[in-house]
């Protein structure tokens, strides 16, 4: 079940991102180290065991179907996890290990020409005005979960627009997408607009195009692996890779950026 689980993040198609049924006992002394997270960060990780492992056979490495960063550290403190795959906003207080980051941006679908929203339009947008784009087509959006990192990024970048969109999410004002796999669907919809991190949209080959804000650079959020503590040797072993020159070079292969500065 997890080659399988593995075989489809490979390809880009949907996932069950509903939590895992965790092993009781799978602590991070025992023979295979389990490590679970949220789904913007988790494909990634994904690509970076079978690649380290096929480097480095030893102990299995497991990535388990995303179970959301907040589950995740319940469940590592429990000692069912070796490690939490989390993603946070760049610049977010320093835990666990940099694996990667990636840009926070606006996307539609095809069908679309002049894909250009000024902040004034997406924040009534987000207010349930939907305006529309140039040719006439309607704007639409897709919503991300209340505590989502990537639609706390966007609005760490656009103050103003945070309590409307917010508004948004809890008001049901737009549909809200819980699984990646449905807000990748929705965003291929004519005039729908969704909020996406760039590596992941490269990864899964999402049919997508970025919309501009004039005079707004994109937000970005870090990939992070935070180990449990004391970390396994076979567990430090795959930071050292990830975080490495070939991990790094992965990392930029798959459609991410590599963190700033490598590990030391």
């Amino acid at each position: 079940m997890v080659a399988l689980l593995l075989a489809l993040a490979l390809v880009g198609c949907p996932r069950d991102e509903r939590p895992p049924p965790l092993t009781a006992g799978a602590t991070p002394e025992s023979e295979a180290l389990r490590l679970a997270g949220d789904p913007t960060a988790t494909p990634l990780l994904d690509h970076l065991v079978q690649v380290f492992e096929s480097r480095l056979p030893g102990a299995p490495l497991v990535v388990e179907p995303p179970l959301g960063a907040a589950g995740a550290y319940a469940a590592m403190a429990d000692g069912r996890l070796a490690g939490v795959i989390e993603t946070v906003p760049l610049g977010a207080p320093p835990a666990g290990q940099r694996i990667a980051r990636s840009a926070v941006v606006l996307v539609v679908g095809p069908g679309v020409r002049d894909r250009r929203l000024e902040a004034a339009e997406l924040i009534a947008l987000a207010r349930g005005e939907p305006g529309r784009w140039p040719g006439g087509l309607p704007r639409q959006l897709a919503l991300r979960p209340l505590h989502d990192p990537l639609q706390h990024a966007l609005i760490e970048g656009m103050p103003a627009l945070g309590e409307p969109l917010l508004d948004a999410v809890r008001a049901r004002q737009w549909p809200v997408h819980t699984r990646e796999a449905t807000l990748r669907e929705a965003v291929r919809r004519p005039g729908v607009v969704g909020i996406a991190d760039r590596g992941n949209l490269r990864l899964h080959g999402s049919p997508t195009f970025e919309v501009t804000l004039p005079g707004r650079r994109p937000a970005a959020v870090e990939i992070r692996l935070v180990p449990a503590e004391p970390v396994p040797p076979r567990l430090r072993a795959f930071l050292a890779f990830a975080t490495g020159e070939e991990g790094r070079a992965l990392v930029i292969d798959l459609g991410f950026e590599a963190p700033a500065e490598p590990a030391r």
